[in-house]
């Protein structure tokens, strides 16, 4: 803000309607440039005396009055910068949440659930009479393969079909 647009804002200024861009560019320039704080003093000073007229009191010390406005408005300008950086952080991190959430869900979804050691598959099923030719007992055998880590098993297994339960190991 250069010294014109800064004479323009005095009277807004001490109305209090200059809004959070003005007022930053308008508090950065006062502080630097002594010619227009003096301005600024006298017209505050102008105007408080104006507004004052009635007050009995007659003891105002119109410069620390302007001076505790002046750290008012600057503090009042931080605190509206650290909650614009504090909304951006927590708005980051609940995108971030939702993002894990959608990975996790998908994760979950994608995963076998079922168990990770072994994996039964039947290949043989037959019902046979072969080397028990006395007895009619009739039994089924099946093979099972069990695959854990990179090793496949082959357990035989039978079933008596006549009132036995069970599969049990050959």
């Amino acid at each position: 803000m250069d010294c014109i647009e800064a004479q323009g804002c005095i009277n807004s200024f001490i109305d209090d309607t200059l809004d959070e861009t003005a007022l930053k560019g308008f508090l950065e320039h006062v502080r630097c440039c002594p010619s227009c704080y003096d301005d600024l003093e006298v017209s505050f000073t102008v105007m408080s005396i104006v507004r004052y007229l009635d007050d009995e009191e007659t003891n105002h010390n119109f410069t620390m009055e302007l001076e505790h406005r002046i750290a008012e408005k600057e503090l009042w300008l931080k605190q509206q910068e650290r909650t614009r950086i504090f909304k951006s952080i927590t708005g980051f991190f609940c995108i971030l949440a939702v993002l894990f959430s959608i990975f996790s869900v998908i994760m979950f979804i994608s995963t076998d659930r079922g168990p990770k050691n072994f994996l039964t598959v039947p290949v043989y099923n037959s019902v046979n009479n072969t080397f028990n030719l006395h007895n009619d007992t009739k039994t089924e055998h099946t093979i099972l393969y069990i695959q854990e880590n990179d090793s496949l098993y082959e357990v035989p297994l039978q079933k008596s079909l006549e009132g036995e339960e069970g599969w049990t190991k050959k």
